[in-house]
């Protein structure tokens, strides 16, 4: 059963899938071709002195690392649009629940003997395919585009496997907590608009927090302070980062099978 229903949700959000995976691996394979062809380094060290005062410059060069012709490929990684599209899909693949209650469908399914865990098992797994492959998406792209071009610097594309595995980690992170969100939600509208909220806070405080003294200690409460992709480009993956991450998922997604195991539906 929970094969069927993981194939269910494929065939419904296969295309959506499909699209933000090819309109990511087109986005990072411009990013390296546009770096290529500019003065990514110090003429961009330079521009960025002329119109930005110094406190915006370091959060600029700390959040994206658009320095350097690396920084600038392990910027997709952390890109806004790349964000936005990856946490869009991850949060309408973990609120399926909310939108089959709201239809009467969950209804239907659990009426069979066929145990709660079952249906959010299968949920948690098309949210962990879209996890897995949203960022190898941008992987592709940067190998692709290593392959086509030359730069400065260049490093090869696999120095950029921990970048794609921390945003792997981080995007796990964000579907757990979305899942739980979505257990108890009477309707998708307000799952999702739990879930939105809760990462556009996180994304907040993490920017802010970087030049913000008032916000400094807050920041560590976003899951984004703990999401370095040029960082760990450059030095390896960073195991407190990750554990961190990784605790979030499971913390959440246990307490999401808790809750839904004793939910009264």
């Amino acid at each position: 059963m929970t094969r069927s229903l993981f194939l269910r949700s494929l065939r419904h959000q296969g295309v959506l899938l499909g699209t933000i995976w090819i309109g990511l691996f087109l986005f990072e394979l411009l990013l390296v071709w546009m770096a290529a062809r500019i003065d990514w380094g110090p003429g961009l060290s330079g521009l960025l002195e002329m119109f930005l005062p110094p406190d915006m410059r370091e959060v600029v060069s700390s959040q994206f690392g658009l320095t350097s012709f690396s920084g600038a490929v392990t910027f997709g990684f952390r890109h806004p649009l790349t964000l936005i599209g990856a946490a869009a899909f991850l949060i309408a693949a973990a609120t399926t629940p909310a939108a089959e209650r709201e239809t009467g469908f969950l209804d239907l399914l659990l009426a069979r003997p066929m145990p709660r865990w079952r249906y959010l098992l299968a949920t948690s797994l098309f949210v962990a395919l879209g996890a897995l492959l949203l960022p190898l998406a941008l992987l592709g792209g940067a190998a692709l585009g290593l392959a086509l071009v030359e730069g400065p610097g260049e490093m090869p594309w696999t120095a950029y496997i921990p970048s794609a595995a921390m945003l792997s980690v981080l995007l796990l992170a964000v579907g757990g907590y979305t899942i739980l969100f979505t257990v108890n939600a009477p309707r998708r509208g307000v799952a999702v608009a739990r879930a939105a909220g809760m990462t556009l806070l996180f994304y907040w405080l993490d920017f802010m927090g970087s030049y913000w003294d008032a916000l400094e200690v807050a920041r560590w409460i976003s899951l984004f302070a703990f999401f370095d992709p040029a960082g760990a480009s450059t030095g390896g993956l960073p195991l407190r980062d990750l554990a961190v991450l990784l605790t979030v998922c499971a913390v959440c997604g246990g307490a999401a099978f808790l809750v839904f195991r004793n939910e009264d539906l």
